[in-house]
């Protein structure tokens, strides 16, 4: 899941560098660290993932929606990600 420091994608190279976001964001998730995994899962989206990642990021937010009992906002990731 994490990679060395060396393999970490460039920011400048958007599309990795925002499916290795949304994998931190999922990692922090599990680790009850929802804050930061949000902002993670946020930043990716922002940058532009594939149809599949766009998908797995509005999961994550959604989860992370229905943990913090913000029940419209987990339908509306969900919605978005399965659209």
């Amino acid at each position: 899941l994490l990679l060395p420091v060396d393999a970490v994608p460039e920011p400048g190279n958007a599309p990795a560098y925002a499916s290795y976001l949304l994998r931190l964001g999922w990692a922090l998730h599990y680790r009850a660290r929802d804050e930061l995994a949000a902002a993670y899962a946020g930043r990716a989206v922002d940058l532009g993932l594939a149809p599949e990642d766009l998908a797995v990021a509005c999961l994550l937010l959604g989860l992370i929606g229905e943990a913090r009992a913000d029940w419209a906002g987990a339908v509306r990731h969900y919605a978005r990600g399965c659209g």
